[in-house]
């Protein structure tokens, strides 16, 4: 039996989108990560092509980074799609981390101490938010 691999759900973001939207969209997020139907989960901030700066350079980015991770929605993203070349452009919890602490993304290969308990703190904090906004995440087969 050849099973087709999992899609990757791609979400489009805008700094414009009221908590009300994104929790919406974390409502789908959570049931694809429960479902098992999807195998990443990544998304891009909209709007910024033509500026030159990087997006932790710009302090409406940054301020919308912290909005995602302060209300749990970055924890159902992947954790650092930039690593896969597949996925590279695409944001997930530890990219945006680093965009609301104002500092780049590492280089490819290991990450420092100081990227990792940055990134460690913000997951820690958005999985709080999002199980207080959403209940416990609840991967298929372990529901009883």
């Amino acid at each position: 039996m050849n099973a087709t691999p999992p899609a990757v759900m791609m979400l489009n973001l805008h700094l414009c989108q009221s908590n009300a939207d994104l929790l919406d969209e974390m409502r789908l997020m959570k049931a694809a990560r429960e479902a098992g139907t999807v195998s990443n989960i990544v998304a891009m901030i909209d709007g910024f092509d033509d500026d030159e700066r990087e997006l932790e350079q710009i302090v409406e980015v940054r301020a919308f980074a912290r909005r995602l991770l302060t209300i749990g929605f970055a924890a159902y993203l992947d954790l650092i799609p930039s690593a896969n070349p597949q996925l590279n452009g695409t944001l997930g919890c530890a990219e945006l981390a680093w965009i609301e602490e104002g500092v780049p993304p590492p280089p490819a290969g290991p990450i420092t101490e100081v990227a990792t308990r940055m990134v460690n703190a913000a997951v820690l904090r958005t999985r709080a938010a999002a199980t207080a906004a959403l209940g416990p995440f609840t991967p298929r087969g372990t529901r009883a």
